[in-house]
């Protein structure tokens, strides 16, 4: 197997799989039980990457390096302390443990973001819902990958937990508090030509998300965080807000519909700031970002109660979803219209010109999107009847535009 380049989904730093280091999985205990085999101790790179002070892990460790770097299969390394085989991989420079397929056959990671009141973790949640309910239909099947240092961070954990609390007790989850760095939710999505099958031309992408709050968008560490997000995936989610936007707020307040709170951090302010962060040369040439507005039901809503054209029709769901095939002209058709409602109704032309000009928006590396994860307003907390509008268009449109997942278009 050739040398692959790894992106590290918690540090989003690459390193090449021949240098993945290990760590130790010895957690037996000697004759007398009054101690670890192999004793837990502080690792430095494992501590700064997460803010912790002088919290233990197993020990980490180098493996050898194979003799012809050109051809590389991962195999077990015995630790350095107590000679017991490992398998757990871990990356170079944060210590976090990554799924070995990675280490196998490398990684390409689509992030998603949530800028404030987004509703990111809901968007989430429903995105992996109508995946595993309706991928097969475009050949796409999603897989959980848990690797994680504990039960109750493993992904299917975190995401069957909330999934249940949104699908079956119809309850929304709370709202995301800035805390310690959250651990992310990872998940394997896997194309194949011929569903159900297994081959050698099958493509995988790895989604990466983490549950930050909206607040992060106002914190220097978060901001540079995602504009390394920004810059080292292959494809990027962003979820935003619309009534977050001032002109499209007045409009709605003017004509007496109900607004919710607004958040007080502009969202075109932060993702200019994280654009600048990232850097002013050509490294978003060739990435793939999916502007995606959220609570498009209440936004329809609300210019038909202002006497103003829907920009959506909301009976009319993705077409892939009947036909099994992916429409380009439906995607640049709902693009065309979300274009005119930013420029006309939300005034922000000049965000969309310059954020489009960093994403190559002219050779189609930028497109808009509008999206409901429930498909209606929630009544409080609670919410019944869910029914996710166009969730998966954004990923969709991302992986057609990457190439090689075979979707049927």
């Amino acid at each position: 197997m050739a040398k692959k380049t790894i992106l590290c989904p918690y540090c989003f730093n690459h390193f090449n799989n021949v240098d993945a280091e290990y760590q130790c999985e010895n957690f037996e205990m000697n004759a007398s039980r009054t101690m670890e085999l192999c004793p837990s101790e502080s690792d430095p790179r494992y501590n700064q990457h997460w803010g912790y002070e002088g919290a233990v892990t197993k020990h980490f460790f180098k493996g050898k390096k194979p003799l012809l770097a050109m051809t590389y299969t991962p195999k077990p390394a015995k630790c350095d302390k107590c000679g017991m085989p490992s398998t757990r991989f871990v990356c170079p420079h944060c210590h976090n443990w990554l799924p070995t397929e990675m280490i196998e056959e490398g990684s390409e990671i689509i992030s998603i973001i949530g800028a404030p009141s987004s509703g990111k973790t809901v968007y989430f949640l429903s995105l992996i819902h109508e995946l595993k309910r309706v991928g097969y239909k475009l050949g796409l099947s999603v897989r959980a990958k848990d690797e994680a240092p504990n039960k109750e961070m493993r992904t299917s954990v975190v995401y069957n937990r909330l999934s249940s609390n949104l699908f079956d007790d119809h309850m929304l989850p709370d709202e995301t508090h800035v805390s310690e760095r959250q651990y992310p939710l990872i998940f394997k999505l896997i194309s194949s030509k011929n569903p159900g099958t297994v081959s050698k031309d099958d493509k995988s992408i790895y989604l990466v998300f983490y549950d930050t709050a909206g607040e992060a968008f106002e914190s220097t560490e978060h901001i540079d965080r995602m504009a390394k997000h920004l810059v080292e995936s292959s494809g990027i989610i962003l979820l935003v807000d619309p009534f977050s936007i001032g002109k499209l707020r007045t409009r709605m307040a003017t004509a007496g519909i109900p607004l919710p709170e607004r958040s007080n951090v502009n969202v075109f302010d932060a993702l200019a700031n994280m654009i600048e962060k990232a850097g002013v040369d050509k490294k978003f040439l060739n990435k793939y970002m999916a502007l995606t507005f959220s609570k498009f039901d209440a936004v329809d809503e609300g210019l038909d109660a202002c006497g103003e054209n829907r920009v959506m029709d909301m009976s009319k769901n993705s077409p892939f979803l009947k036909s099994g095939i992916y429409s380009i002209d439906d995607t640049y058709s709902v693009d065309r219209r979300l274009d005119k409602f930013v420029t006309d109704i939300c005034d922000e032309g000049q965000m969309l010109h310059d954020v489009g000009t960093k994403f190559d928006r002219a050779n189609g590396n930028l497109c808009l999107f509008a999206v409901s994860s429930l498909g209606r307003c929630p009544d409080g907390n609670n919410i019944e009847d869910i029914e996710p509008y166009r969730v998966l268009d954004p990923l969709v449109w991302i992986l057609h535009k990457m190439g090689g997942f075979h979707i049927p278009v």
